[in-house]
C-alpha cells in the first residue's frame, strides 16, 4: 500500500504528498521549489525577510523569482548574524504586499508542486504574508520528509538542508539566503528523485 497525502495543518487545504522518490520526480516534472529568510521562527509573531521561487518543468528551473522583503519588525542581531540581511538591506526593499501578486503567480500558475525543505514552515509564513496563498488543494512536498524516508539516519545524522546535501554528496551548500537555498533544495531534489 502506498502512503497517502496527508493535509498541511494550518495552510489552507495544503495537500502533502507522500515523501517518496516518485513524489520527488513528479515535482519535478512540474514544481516549484521555495525558501524563505525570516525575522525568528513563529509565523504568527514574526515576519518573511527574503523569498526566492525557482520554477521547475521537466527537471530544469525555468524561472526564479527572488527578493528581499521588508518587514513588519525589526530584523534581530541573531537573524543578520546568520543570513547576513542587515536593517539597511531590508528597509530599502518592498514590503510583502508590493510583491505578494508577482510571487503568488510565480508560485501557483499551472499548479505546480510547491516543495521546500521543511516546506510547512515556508508556507506557514507566506501563507500568513498573503490571503489565498497557497490555493485550496495545493500539493506540497517536504524535501526532509524525502530525505528521512529515503536517506538512512547513519548516513546523514540530522536531516538539516547541509547535512542532506553533504550526504548526497552536493557541492553546492545552502547558506541561510533565500535564492541559495533554493536552489540547494532543488538539487537535492532530483537526488532524491533518483532513489528507490
Amino acid at each position: 500500500m502506498s502512503p497517502r497525502p496527508t493535509p498541511v495543518t494550518g495552510v489552507n487545504d495544503v495537500i502533502r504528498l507522500p515523501a517518496t522518490a516518485a513524489a520527488a520526480s513528479a515535482a519535478l516534472r512540474n514544481g516549484v521549489v521555495i525558501d524563505v529568510e525570516t525575522t525568528g521562527l513563529d509565523a504568527a509573531a514574526d515576519c518573511v525577510i527574503e523569498v526566492a521561487a525557482l520554477r521547475v518543468r521537466e527537471a530544469k528551473v525555468v524561472a526564479t523569482f527572488t527578493t528581499l522583503i521588508r518587514p513588519e519588525t525589526p530584523i534581530p542581531a541573531v537573524i543578520t548574524e546568520l543570513t547576513g540581511i542587515t536593517a539597511g538591506m531590508a528597509s530599502a526593499a518592498p514590503p510583502m504586499e508590493t510583491v505578494a501578486a508577482e510571487l503568488v503567480r510565480h508560485l501557483c500558475d499551472g499548479n505546480p508542486v510547491i516543495v521546500g525543505h521543511n516546506v510547512d514552515f515556508d508556507l506557514s509564513f507566506l501563507s500568513r504574508s498573503h490571503d489565498g496563498f497557497p490555493p485550496p488543494k495545493a500539493q506540497a512536498l517536504c524535501t526532509a520528509e524525502c530525505a528521512r524516508a529515503l536517506i538512512p539516519r547513519h548516513e546523514v545524522g540530522r536531516y538539516r538542508l547541509d547535512r542532506v546535501a553533504a550526504a548526497l554528496g552536493m557541492q553546492q551548500r545552502p547558506r541561510h539566503r533565500a535564492l541559495d537555498d533554493a536552489w540547494t533544495t532543488f538539487e537535492v531534489l532530483a537526488k532524491l528523485s533518483a532513489r528507490a
